[in-house]
């Protein structure tokens, strides 16, 4: 009967020195990150100071870690009970998240397509004058990964991504002035081909 009794205490203290453990030697980064991305630029002449532009703005990254509250670190009886509790629920409620995970969010804002002309500037153009193509669009990404292998009914990983509202203006004009660049840079590449190909004949050749 006393081997019996002492048995679930036992595991008792098993779980939790094993859920100590997890904790204990689990890896932990905070990070806050703020990034302005870089903006592509296609001239459709590089020649012109005139010249129509397509410019690929990639807008800024935001990259932050959210660990899981503090107490969480200790592996303390409170931790234990949190734990015990999720378990037996199996539901993942805004309490369990964000004491049972290490979150992490990255969000891309402001990814825009639009026209502009070189002499104007495209950097300094106000964006209310920009002839967009893609208006400016948000790419939201959380990722949420559990502190400890012994949270068994709910899911090691969480990943939620979201495509914010698209909105592409697409005239005949535009689209005009998109395949006028399109085509100057395809013949220009032929060109270059076409020269690459005519030295690698003289070489052999000689």
């Amino acid at each position: 009967q006393k081997a019996a009794a002492r048995a679930p205490a036992e595991r008792i203290e098993q779980a939790r020195a094993q859920f100590q453990d997890a904790i204990k030697n689990r890896q932990r980064v905070q990070l806050a990150v703020c990034v302005e991305a870089p903006s592509i630029v296609v001239p459709g002449d590089p020649f012109s100071a005139n010249s129509d532009l397509i410019v690929l703005d990639l807008g800024t990254i935001n990259f932050q870690s959210l660990l899981a509250k503090k107490q969480m670190a200790s592996g303390s009886e409170d931790a234990l009970a949190i734990l015990e509790r999720a378990n037996k629920s199996g539901a993942l409620t805004e309490e369990f998240h964000i004491t049972l995970y290490d979150r992490f969010k990255l969000e891309v804002k402001d990814i825009m397509l639009f026209l502009a002309k070189a002499k104007s500037g495209w950097k300094e153009e106000a964006k209310g004058a920009r002839t967009m193509i893609l208006h400016p669009l948000d790419l939201p990404v959380a990722f949420s990964s559990a502190i400890s292998p012994l949270i068994k009914t709910l899911p090691s990983i969480i990943l939620n991504a979201e495509l914010g509202s698209l909105k592409l203006h697409v005239s005949p004009m535009r689209l005009k002035r998109i395949l006028t660049i399109v085509e100057y840079v395809t013949n220009d590449a032929k060109e270059k081909m076409g020269q690459i190909s005519s030295g690698a004949a003289q070489i052999q050749a000689g």
